[in-house]
């Protein structure tokens, strides 16, 4: 049976469950962790990249912190 195929209901509670076991999922991966760092690389929309990051280290109990960055050692690495 596909998860599609589920009242309504039980959907629901399954999709809840399935996002509570990925958060803490998370939460055990970066438990010494204390810092989410956004890299500014002028790639792609920012202001919602930014903000997602913030909503991750939120959700994560994790400082967020933001610098400048660029895409040069990404660039170095597809070229070797």
């Amino acid at each position: 049976m596909y998860k599609s195929e589920l009242p309504q209901e039980l959907n629901d509670r399954l999709t809840l469950l399935l996002e509570n076991d990925s958060l803490a999922m998370m939460r055990h991966m970066l438990e010494y962790y204390n810092r989410g760092l956004f890299i500014e690389t002028g790639v792609g929309d920012q202001v919602r990249l930014k903000n997602n990051a913030m909503k991750v280290s939120e959700e994560l109990d994790l400082q967020f912190e933001k610098t400048d960055g660029s895409t040069k050692l990404l660039k170095a690495l597809t070229i070797s």
